[in-house]
């Protein structure tokens, strides 16, 4: 479970449906906690695409995480650690579960923030934060140059 599936078991507690016009990404637990199944996902995912590029998902003992240009593939039955990247080997269940990833993502809403749902790696490097002896030495040479 993880924190998405709160909603949806508040609303099958009080005998509510999951609302249709808006997709949800949540699953309730109130099967698990009555002991009817000990599986409430297929997959796991995460994004955090935007300007950061990362993303992952995980299905069964596969785990596929992304950033930017590199990807990486861990078996986590044999690697639970994540320390031996199997992606050039698994190039088959590297694709199928990027492509799980892009479907779920195309299902999600955009995000509020106005950020992209994907990393786009045209849209240029976000701005450096600026120290305070940087900012201070940019005044400077700004008084200078009047």
């Amino acid at each position: 479970m993880w924190s998405i599936d709160l909603f949806a078991t508040a609303l099958d507690a009080a005998g509510l449906a999951m609302p249709k016009d808006k997709p949800l990404d949540g699953t309730s637990l109130l099967p698990a906690l009555k002991g009817e199944t000990n599986k409430l996902h297929n997959e796991l995912y995460w994004s955090s695409a935007g300007e950061k590029g990362k993303w992952a998902i995980r299905s069964g003992d596969w785990k596929l995480v992304a950033e930017k240009n590199r990807i990486e593939l861990f078996d986590l039955a044999k690697d639970l650690s994540e320390t031996t990247n199997v992606a050039a080997k698994n190039q088959k269940v590297v694709t199928e579960l990027s492509d799980k990833y892009n479907t779920w993502l195309d299902e999600m809403a955009d995000p509020v923030s106005n950020q992209a749902k994907r990393w786009n790696p045209d849209a240029g490097a976000p701005a450096k934060k600026k120290s305070k002896e940087e900012k201070k030495a940019a005044r400077e040479k700004r008084k200078t140059e009047k």
